[in-house]
């Protein structure tokens, strides 16, 4: 039995963690497949550009899209944004936790992506309603399909945010 161990400030650990598991312990977590191609992954949310460099054009990888890097309309660099409908929404106070769906391409087995967001409390969205959302940031990612190893430890240490 493999036993994966992450150590690092809290601020690297969430945002770059090690695989899968540690993604989700420590925050939710958008895993999406997609293919690499000039610094950023294809995915259902469209082109994503990530954090390290992909191992090479045309590569399978898992992305990791925190909900609070998804944002309404399109991307302030001129991407265009990707419609999605609102199928579940939470209201926090400051914030909404939203659930949107994606629809598959034609010929796409699983019908659509389901993803997570969180926007400012001041949205104001229902349920049913269709936006366009984008993706903020850049991504980390692993090979596809992304590790998940129930036997990985943390270890947060303190440390400068990077």
């Amino acid at each position: 039995m493999a036993v994966t161990v992450q150590s690092g400030p809290p601020t690297s650990v969430y945002r770059r963690p090690v695989d899968s598991w540690v993604a989700g312990f420590v925050g939710e977590a958008n895993l999406l497949p997609g293919t690499t191609r000039a610094g950023t992954a294809g995915t259902a949310l469209g082109p994503i550009p990530l954090a390290e460099p992909p191992s090479g054009e045309g590569t399978p990888v898992t992305v990791l899209v925190r909900p609070e890097q998804i944002g309404l309309g399109p991307a302030p660099d001129g991407r265009a944004g990707v419609r999605v409908t609102v199928t579940d929404l939470r209201f926090h106070g400051r914030d909404w936790r939203l659930t949107l769906h994606v629809e598959g391409r034609s010929g796409d087995p699983d019908g659509g992506t389901t993803v997570l967001a969180t926007l400012p409390g001041t949205a104001h969205l229902a349920v049913g309603d269709t936006v366009d959302i984008h993706c903020t940031g850049l991504a980390h990612h692993w090979p596809a399909p992304a590790p998940a190893h129930e036997d990985s430890v943390l270890d947060l240490v303190p440390g400068p945010p990077d």
